[in-house]
Order: C-alpha cells, then structure tokens, then sequence
C-alpha cells in the first residue's frame, strides 16, 4: 500500500476497509453467486413508473433540478408510510437524508463526542462501526444471539456500573447480521432503560416494511419518540440507488442536523426528492410492496428448503420474518473465513463470515455465516448451497 507523504488524521491509522467494501468489488464477476451483501433484487425495481414519474416531473417541473429545501409533499408520504407500521408522526419531526447510511453518521456526529462511551451489541452492522472510526470512542460490548438477540441483563449491568452512553444502537427487525425480529418485551424494556438512564436510542430500521409473516411488532418508536431517533429508507423498498432516507426525530433538534447535513452534502438530491413524491403521488406503490414481500417470501423460503436440503442436521439457523438475511449456524469447529477463501476461488460463492460484524476482536461466530436471499432467483439460491455444502466438505 502506496504510504502518504503527508500527516492523515489519527483515526485513518486504525481504519481498514470493511468486508463489505472488499465484497462489492467482488460483485463485477459475473459468474460468481453472492450471498454477500443486502442487495435487493434488481429485477423488481419500478423502473417502468420511475421511467414516467422521471418525464412527467421534467416536463413540468424544472426546478426539479435545482437546488431546494426538504420536499414537504414528500414527508407528507413518509408520515402516512409510517403509519403502516403502528406510527403517528408529523411532517416536521421528519428529517430526509441521503439514504439511511447519512441519517445513522449525522445522528452520530450530533450524539457522539470524541473518545465518547458507546454501548453495542457483539454483533453489529458494519457500516455503522465504520461510521463510529473516526470518534475513537470507548465501546461497551454486550453478547447478542441468533435466538433472542442483545442480552438485556449485560446492558443494565453496564448501565447501574455508571455508564452513560452517547446512545445504543440496534436493527429490531431482520436484525443485521442476526436476522432476528426483537421480542415484544425486549423492545419495551430498551425503552424503560433508555428513559430511565437518559441515553438516546439509534433505531436503524431498513427492513420493517419487509415483513414476510403476519406477526408484526411496531418500531421502538412507536414506544417512545423522545428517546428514540428513528432511521428508515427507499433503499430496500424502492431502490438503494435513489439514496434517499429519513429519520424522525424531535423537532428541536431539526435546526442542529440540518447544518451537519449542509456540512455534508447541502441537501439530499431535489430530483430524487421529487421522483419519489411524483411516485407515490400517481403509481400504486402498496401493490409494488405487496408484490416484494411475495416474491422475497418465495427466495426466503427457497433459500430455506436449500438449507433443508443440504445442511438437515448439520447447520442451525431460523427461518427469518423481515429483511434480506438468514444467520447460518455451523459447528463450533468450523471455520467460515478458510471456507471462503475456498469457495471463491473454487466454485465462485461469495457469503460473509459472522465474525467479521464483531465490534470485539474476539472469534466469536466464527462458526456462523450470513446469507442474503434477495439478490439471487430460487435456481440460483439452490445452486449456490450446494455448492457452499460441497466446499465445506473439501475444506473439513
């Protein structure tokens, strides 16, 4: 690696490009199946309505590629889109982003002081950890599993130590990586910490409108909308490439995040702001995301029988209720890096180890892999497990 002839800030010394970087540049083979990243299917982006929405809003709006403040037509939407999810809400206390990646890096800068206190769970997205690099916070790990998620007990024992974070940060449904929905009573107790010890909750939310059962819990927010700040998007539901997000979040603190967002990037995009408002305004997205959520239940389930299939006795995991990934448990002898290492150079399969998302350095998960089902079409889904099973078998 070429050295710099001039001082970078202290915290790129400790940086290292994420596993999910290295894996997107992976992606330009075309012969290799992922089971990577949490892409969803380009096959069911609206493309067609986009394409009308597009012509419809350059013929009669040019100011659509102007510089503008939040479209409040477009909040509007988001007011009523939250409502599906068990939520009264109101235009001002929603706050648009460049995707749900700049709401969690923008609540972070207005939380999170340098060498701040930070608790997480073991198991963390790792976009959010790289976000928290250049803070050098102090961290407070506690366990989280693939049966019940973060062990409640090991966050009030660091909460009655005297820890006080800046906030906790969490995925409640189709956790990632876990891929687990958090418990009623979980979500209630998070909450009752969070008021009594008087530390903020990030609550990253990009996969509960993809729910695939009928047993659906509300967002933390629907608990408390003072100590909760809420992070949705149009990425899984829409398409990643419009990178447009929100958060919902008190209103008095709309002034302070808007000059960090204008410190970013000024605004989020006006044209997409407006193709997504002209969206909802005339194409019929309920029936767009009643159509993704059957054709995701129908990869989640082939993903499933492949799993039945091939690793029947061998492997643990659950069938997940939200989101794009199910958690595959090995056993403890296994190892899930040397068996990628294996399966990319041999049979062109691509997953993510499970401890590559520890916030630790520790191996824990190290038997564990995460697999995304959207990305890939049933055929594909069964090929790319038997091949996963084979490599195993070669490797072991």
């Amino acid at each position: 690696m070429q050295q710099s002839k001039f001082k970078l800030a202290d915290w790129t010394a400790r940086n290292k490009s994420s596993v999910m970087e290295r894996m997107l540049t992976a992606l330009s083979d075309p012969d290799l199946i992922s089971f990577a990243l949490g892409l969803p299917a380009s096959d069911f982006f609206p493309s067609e309505e986009f394409a009308r929405c597009f012509s419809r809003i350059l013929l009669k709006n040019k100011r659509s590629l102007q510089y503008q403040p939040p479209l409040k037509s477009l909040k509007s939407h988001i007011v009523n889109l939250m409502k599906t999810r068990g939520l009264e809400t109101s235009e001002e206390n929603i706050f648009l982003t460049t995707g749900a990646q700049q709401g969690a890096n923008l609540l972070v800068h207005l939380l999170l002081d340098f060498n701040g206190d930070v608790i997480l769970e073991e198991k963390t997205y790792t976009g959010f950890q790289q976000v928290l690099k250049p803070f050098a916070p102090r961290i407070f790990v506690i366990p989280s599993s693939s049966k019940d998620g973060f062990d409640i007990d090991a966050l009030v024992k660091i909460l009655e130590s005297g820890v006080r974070p800046s906030f906790f940060y969490t995925v409640c449904d189709g956790h990632n990586p876990l891929s687990l929905n958090l418990s009623i009573a979980k979500r209630q107790k998070l909450v009752e910490l969070a008021r009594t010890f008087k530390f903020p909750i990030i609550e990253d939310d990009p996969y509960g409108f993809l729910s695939y059962d009928e047993n659906q819990f509300p967002p933390l927010i629907a608990f408390d909308s003072e100590f909760v700040f809420y992070v949705g998007t149009f990425s899984k539901i829409l398409a990643p490439g419009l990178r447009t997000g929100w958060m919902i979040i008190p209103e008095y603190l709309t002034a302070q995040l808007g000059s960090l967002k204008e410190a970013s990037d000024i605004n989020t995009g006006t044209l997409n702001q407006h193709l997504i408002n002209e969206y909802f305004d005339s194409e019929n997205f309920d029936l767009h995301l009643a159509k993704l959520k059957e054709e995701y239940k129908k990869r989640r389930n082939s993903l499933n029988d492949a799993l039945n299939q091939n690793f029947i006795n061998r492997a643990q995991w659950q069938n997940p209720s939200n989101g794009l990934f199910t958690w595959l448990e090995l056993p403890p002898e296994f190892d899930t890096e040397k068996i990628l290492e294996h399966s990319l150079k041999t049979r062109k399969v691509a997953f993510i180890p499970g401890h590559l998302f520890n916030v630790s350095d520790s191996r824990i998960g190290s038997n564990c892999l995460r697999l995304n089902f959207t990305n890939n079409c049933p055929d594909t889904i069964f090929e790319g497990i038997h091949k996963i099973a084979k490599v195993i078998e070669e490797v072991v």
